[in-house]
């Protein structure tokens, strides 16, 4: 049991911090909102959970917050990218 809990402890964070290292923090910090639908479909796909509309409409919320999101900084991304780096005169 603690080869398990070691594993999901240091391997959760160990990814939590590449990600970061990879990518913005408000980018990995929405993708966590993808948690309860990948255990929502595992657990259907594995125990055969029903599923219920509810579920979907959750589902389907952070899938469209998360996209929002993403989509934000990407804009601000390419707004940062136009700017000059420097100042030019008047």
């Amino acid at each position: 049991m603690s080869w398990t809990v070691a594993l999901s402890t240091l391997g959760g964070y160990g990814l939590y911090w590449a990600c970061l290292r990879r990518s913005s923090a408000t980018r990995v910090a929405s993708v966590l909102y993808l948690s309860p639908p990948i255990t929502l479909l595992w657990a259907w796909a594995m125990f055969d959970e029903p599923l219920s509309w509810q579920m979907a409409a959750g589902m389907a919320l952070s899938a469209v917050g998360i996209w929002l999101v993403v989509r934000a900084e990407a804009r601000q991304a390419d707004r940062d990218d136009r700017k000059p780096n420097h100042p030019t005169p008047r």
